[in-house]
């Protein structure tokens, strides 16, 4: 049985908010091609196409809007798939 994928807190002033952990994301940007070529604790160094990006989250950090959509614009990938996540 696996767990949900995102977790949602009600205390936030602007209702639900999901979060998405960051091993879950990085498994998302693997499937549309990056590929991990060195790692240093947490910064992770991918690569696509000639392309070079850091992930610089732990495995079970909770990323929430603003750390997903500053992904989703580094990696190229849309928001609303990495809020799936």
């Amino acid at each position: 049985m696996s767990a949900p994928s995102v977790e949602t807190w009600e205390g936030s002033k602007h209702g639900k908010v999901g979060m998405a952990k960051a091993i879950r994301v990085l498994a998302v940007l693997e499937r549309h091609g990056w590929q991990q070529i060195h790692r240093a604790g947490s910064h992770r160094r991918l690569e696509r196409a000639g392309a070079r990006q850091t992930f610089s989250y732990h495995d079970r950090d909770d990323l929430g809007t603003g750390a997903l959509r500053q992904v989703a614009r580094d990696f190229g990938i849309p928001l609303e798939e990495l809020r799936r996540a």
